[in-house]
């Protein structure tokens, strides 16, 4: 019997003892728990602090020195390549003469001067007309200010020289006795024997190569070879020439006026002759 109640009492120990931690490890869950609302309530009731904006961001500067700050530019998209233009000249002509109230300035041309400002297709012409002069043995020429002439020997065969913007010739010939021919020849001063020749297309230069043939046959000059050479001069200003000393810029009154023009004419054929 005290064996059985000794089990007994040690039952009612155990008991007590589990009883006792386990109200011990209650209490320490709910202390545990009322921490945390305290905390968290503590928390909610703590004063919120404003957000202040952020302040605008600033272009990093790299000081290269105290005095002179240097801003870096992040390099935007590259611009589209701009075709290159190419200046087209443009070709002012000039007035032959200059007028004001009491005279007149005057451009006076060179032969050189206005083949210069010729066109192309006389120019050309010119190629192959002086080409053809000089390809007859003993003939020389020779370029003055109004004209270019060709000798042969003494005699002069063949002159080149303006009317306008026209190439002419000048032969040894009479206007009259060409009169019924293909050869539609001007009159050069009845005195002097001598006829102009217009030479507006590439027909009439073959009319004044048979011409100029006919005019040194008789004369005993024969054709010789003789390498054909380009005289094409580029085109350039009046300002240019003048330069060059090919134009000459005149001054005159209205009383020389008319003495130059009744006087011009005469003066050519002095030249040429």
């Amino acid at each position: 019997m005290n064996i059985r109640f000794s089990v007994c009492a040690a039952q009612g120990t155990v008991m007590t003892a589990a009883m006792i931690a386990l109200f011990v490890v209650m209490a320490l869950t709910v202390l545990t728990l009322f921490a945390l609302i305290f905390l968290s309530y503590e928390k909610n009731q703590a004063p919120k602090e404003e957000e202040k904006p952020l302040p605008p961001e600033e272009p990093e500067v790299i000081y290269m020195s105290r005095q002179t700050p240097v801003y870096w530019i992040e390099p935007g998209p590259e611009p589209e390549p701009i075709e290159k233009l190419v200046p087209v000249p443009v070709v002012v002509p000039f007035a032959e003469e200059e007028s004001f109230e009491s005279g007149a300035v005057r451009y006076d041309r060179s032969f050189t001067a206005k083949l210069i400002q010729s066109d192309d297709a006389t120019k050309h012409r010119y190629t192959q007309l002086k080409n053809f002069l000089l390809s007859f043995s003993k003939v020389k020429d020779k370029t003055s200010w109004k004209h270019e002439s060709f000798r042969c020997g003494r005699e002069v065969v063949a002159t080149l020289l303006f009317r306008g913007k026209t190439l002419c010739v000048v032969f040894p010939l009479s206007a009259e006795e060409l009169k019924e021919s293909k050869y539609r020849v001007e009159s050069f001063g009845e005195e002097t024997g001598r006829c102009l020749y217009r030479i507006k297309s590439d027909l009439r230069l073959r009319y004044a190569k048979e011409l100029y043939e006919s005019i040194l046959l008789n004369l005993g000059s024969f054709r010789i070879e003789r390498e054909s050479v380009d005289y094409f001069l580029p085109y350039e200003g009046v300002v240019e020439l003048i330069d060059k000393g090919l134009v000459k810029r005149k001054i005159t009154t209205r009383a020389t006026e008319e003495f130059l023009k009744s006087q011009k004419e005469n003066t050519e054929l002095a030249l040429i002759s």
